[in-house]
Protein backbone atom coordinates (compact mmCIF):
# COMPACT_ATOMS: atom_id res chain seq x y z
CA UNK A 1 0.00 0.00 0.00
CA UNK A 2 3.04 2.37 0.04
CA UNK A 3 2.69 3.34 -3.58
CA UNK A 4 -0.95 4.63 -2.45
CA UNK A 5 0.63 6.85 0.00
CA UNK A 6 3.36 8.16 -2.55
CA UNK A 7 2.89 11.76 -3.81
CA UNK A 8 4.55 10.68 -7.52
CA UNK A 9 2.68 8.54 -9.72
CA UNK A 10 3.96 5.17 -9.20
CA UNK A 11 3.46 2.59 -12.50
CA UNK A 12 4.06 -0.97 -12.50
CA UNK A 13 5.20 -3.45 -15.40
CA UNK A 14 3.94 -6.53 -14.75
CA UNK A 15 6.35 -9.35 -16.77
CA UNK A 16 5.36 -12.79 -15.19
CA UNK A 17 3.48 -13.96 -11.80
CA UNK A 18 1.92 -11.41 -9.75
CA UNK A 19 0.85 -13.40 -6.77
CA UNK A 20 -0.10 -13.06 -3.35
CA UNK A 21 2.04 -10.01 -2.19
CA UNK A 22 3.29 -8.87 -5.41
CA UNK A 23 -0.54 -9.16 -6.44
CA UNK A 24 -1.02 -6.32 -3.11
CA UNK A 25 1.75 -4.56 -4.43
CA UNK A 26 0.58 -3.87 -8.21
CA UNK A 27 -3.12 -3.02 -6.92
CA UNK A 28 -1.51 -0.60 -5.09
CA UNK A 29 0.08 1.40 -8.05
CA UNK A 30 -1.67 3.76 -9.94
CA UNK A 31 -1.34 2.08 -13.34
CA UNK A 32 -0.34 -1.27 -14.16
CA UNK A 33 0.79 -2.73 -17.70
CA UNK A 34 1.13 -6.57 -18.06
CA UNK A 35 3.50 -8.91 -20.64
CA UNK A 36 1.48 -11.40 -22.42
CA UNK A 37 3.12 -13.93 -20.24
CA UNK A 38 1.81 -12.17 -17.04
CA UNK A 39 -0.63 -13.80 -14.95
CA UNK A 40 -2.41 -13.03 -11.40
CA UNK A 41 -3.43 -14.59 -8.51
CA UNK A 42 -4.50 -13.85 -4.86
CA UNK A 43 -3.92 -17.50 -3.99
CA UNK A 44 -4.05 -16.56 -0.17
CA UNK A 45 -7.68 -18.68 0.07
CA UNK A 46 -5.95 -21.84 -1.30
CA UNK A 47 -2.99 -21.38 1.53
CA UNK A 48 -5.73 -21.08 3.88
CA UNK A 49 -5.25 -17.49 4.51
CA UNK A 50 -7.70 -14.41 4.12
CA UNK A 51 -6.91 -11.22 2.09
CA UNK A 52 -3.60 -10.22 2.78
CA UNK A 53 -2.03 -6.63 2.10
CA UNK A 54 -5.67 -4.57 2.21
CA UNK A 55 -6.55 -6.68 -0.95
CA UNK A 56 -10.41 -6.40 0.57
CA UNK A 57 -10.58 -2.49 0.42
CA UNK A 58 -7.64 -2.06 -2.70
CA UNK A 59 -9.35 -4.43 -5.39
CA UNK A 60 -12.72 -3.97 -5.28
CA UNK A 61 -12.21 -0.39 -5.50
CA UNK A 62 -9.97 -1.22 -9.19
CA UNK A 63 -11.94 -3.92 -10.55
CA UNK A 64 -15.26 -4.35 -8.77
CA UNK A 65 -16.86 -5.88 -6.07
CA UNK A 66 -17.65 -8.92 -8.15
CA UNK A 67 -14.69 -9.85 -9.63
CA UNK A 68 -12.49 -8.42 -6.33
CA UNK A 69 -14.71 -11.60 -4.81
CA UNK A 70 -14.33 -14.14 -7.22
CA UNK A 71 -10.82 -13.56 -7.48
CA UNK A 72 -9.89 -13.67 -3.79
CA UNK A 73 -12.75 -16.29 -2.74
CA UNK A 74 -11.34 -18.57 -5.74
CA UNK A 75 -7.41 -17.76 -5.74
CA UNK A 76 -7.71 -19.09 -8.92
CA UNK A 77 -5.29 -17.58 -11.41
CA UNK A 78 -6.12 -14.98 -13.87
CA UNK A 79 -4.39 -14.54 -17.44
CA UNK A 80 -2.69 -11.12 -18.67
CA UNK A 81 -6.15 -11.10 -21.38
CA UNK A 82 -8.53 -10.84 -18.31
CA UNK A 83 -6.97 -9.05 -15.97
CA UNK A 84 -7.46 -6.77 -18.95
CA UNK A 85 -10.37 -7.64 -19.44
CA UNK A 86 -11.42 -6.98 -15.83
CA UNK A 87 -9.22 -3.68 -15.34
CA UNK A 88 -6.85 -5.07 -13.25
CA UNK A 89 -4.18 -3.74 -15.82
CA UNK A 90 -4.69 -1.08 -18.53
CA UNK A 91 -2.66 -2.53 -21.29
CA UNK A 92 -0.91 -5.72 -22.35
CA UNK A 93 2.03 -5.80 -24.65
CA UNK A 94 4.98 -8.15 -25.26
CA UNK A 95 7.71 -9.01 -22.74
CA UNK A 96 10.40 -7.40 -25.17
CA UNK A 97 8.16 -4.00 -25.13
CA UNK A 98 6.78 -3.54 -21.98
CA UNK A 99 9.78 -2.30 -19.17
CA UNK A 100 10.35 0.50 -22.26
CA UNK A 101 6.52 1.33 -22.51
CA UNK A 102 6.37 1.67 -18.72
CA UNK A 103 9.84 3.99 -19.06
CA UNK A 104 8.15 5.66 -21.72
CA UNK A 105 4.34 6.32 -19.85
CA UNK A 106 6.56 7.68 -16.44
CA UNK A 107 8.59 9.86 -18.83
CA UNK A 108 5.55 11.37 -20.20
CA UNK A 109 3.86 12.09 -17.43
CA UNK A 110 7.40 13.38 -15.58
CA UNK A 111 7.67 15.88 -18.92
CA UNK A 112 4.20 16.72 -20.00
CA UNK A 113 2.20 16.67 -16.27
CA UNK A 114 2.21 19.17 -13.50
CA UNK A 115 3.90 17.78 -10.75
CA UNK A 116 1.65 19.58 -8.12
CA UNK A 117 -1.19 18.54 -10.22
CA UNK A 118 -0.43 15.23 -10.39
CA UNK A 119 0.09 15.76 -6.08
CA UNK A 120 -3.54 16.84 -5.73
CA UNK A 121 -4.96 14.14 -8.27
CA UNK A 122 -3.48 11.17 -6.30
CA UNK A 123 -4.83 13.22 -2.80
CA UNK A 124 -8.10 13.50 -4.52
CA UNK A 125 -8.46 9.87 -5.61
CA UNK A 126 -7.70 8.02 -2.18
CA UNK A 127 -9.74 11.05 -0.29
CA UNK A 128 -12.99 10.53 -2.97
CA UNK A 129 -13.17 6.74 -1.57
CA UNK A 130 -14.15 7.95 1.94
CA UNK A 131 -16.39 10.70 0.80
CA UNK A 132 -19.73 11.36 -0.44
CA UNK A 133 -20.48 13.54 -4.02
CA UNK A 134 -21.02 16.35 -1.93
CA UNK A 135 -17.88 16.11 0.20
CA UNK A 136 -15.73 15.44 -3.34
CA UNK A 137 -17.47 18.23 -4.95
CA UNK A 138 -16.02 20.51 -1.85
CA UNK A 139 -12.77 18.72 -2.27
CA UNK A 140 -12.27 19.50 -6.11
CA UNK A 141 -13.47 23.25 -5.93
CA UNK A 142 -10.65 23.68 -3.12
CA UNK A 143 -8.20 21.89 -4.94
CA UNK A 144 -9.26 24.25 -7.91
CA UNK A 145 -8.11 27.28 -6.30
CA UNK A 146 -5.28 25.95 -5.00
CA UNK A 147 -4.65 25.31 -8.95
CA UNK A 148 -5.51 28.32 -10.16
CA UNK A 149 -3.40 30.08 -8.18
CA UNK A 150 -0.27 28.24 -8.90
CA UNK A 151 2.63 28.74 -10.83
CA UNK A 152 2.26 25.29 -12.48
CA UNK A 153 -1.17 26.37 -13.70
CA UNK A 154 0.36 29.71 -15.10
CA UNK A 155 3.06 27.96 -16.54
CA UNK A 156 0.48 25.14 -18.28
CA UNK A 157 -1.49 27.98 -20.03
CA UNK A 158 1.48 29.88 -21.05
CA UNK A 159 2.60 26.45 -22.54
CA UNK A 160 -0.76 26.27 -24.23
CA UNK A 161 -0.47 29.98 -25.93
CA UNK A 162 2.70 30.15 -26.98
CA UNK A 163 2.50 26.26 -28.43
CA UNK A 164 5.63 24.39 -26.97
CA UNK A 165 5.84 22.39 -23.57
CA UNK A 166 5.08 22.93 -20.56
CA UNK A 167 8.06 23.69 -18.06
CA UNK A 168 6.63 23.10 -14.75
CA UNK A 169 9.04 23.99 -11.36
CA UNK A 170 10.58 21.66 -9.63
CA UNK A 171 8.37 20.19 -7.23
Amino acid sequence: MVALAMPQPVIAAVNGPCIGAGLGLAVSCDVRFASQTAYFSTIFSRRGLIAEFALAWSLPRLIGRGAASDLLLSGRRVSATEALQIGLVSEILSADALLQHAIDYAHDIAENVSPRSARVIKAQLRAAEGETLPEALATADEALQGSLASADFREGMAALRERRPPAFPSP
